[in-house]
């Protein structure tokens, strides 16, 4: 039950950082900002998912070794992945 309570904690801060995010924006502005969200379902065996996570992961790494400038405005992504059983 501990990793339970990690993960509570996890999806607390995503909920705080979007509410502090839509309160101080309009929502004509979330496209613009490149607000979004997605839920979807993948249909993969162990191997296509370690593989699809290494891909994934080499992608991020390229964007998140973008360094900070006055033109970059801080992005959050936030991944998870839950088997189905």
């Amino acid at each position: 039950m501990r990793h339970l309570r990690y993960f509570m904690t996890y999806q607390a801060n995503l909920l705080k950082e979007f509410e502090q995010y839509a309160t101080k924006s309009q929502p004509d502005q979330y496209k613009e900002d490149g607000l979004g969200y997605r839920h979807i379902i993948f249909h993969l065996t162990n191997d296509e998912m370690t593989q699809f996570r290494k891909e994934l992961s080499d992608v991020v790494q390229k964007w998140a070794e973008q360094k900070a400038s006055a033109k970059r405005q801080p992005r959050t992504f936030a991944t998870m992945f839950i088997p189905q059983k």
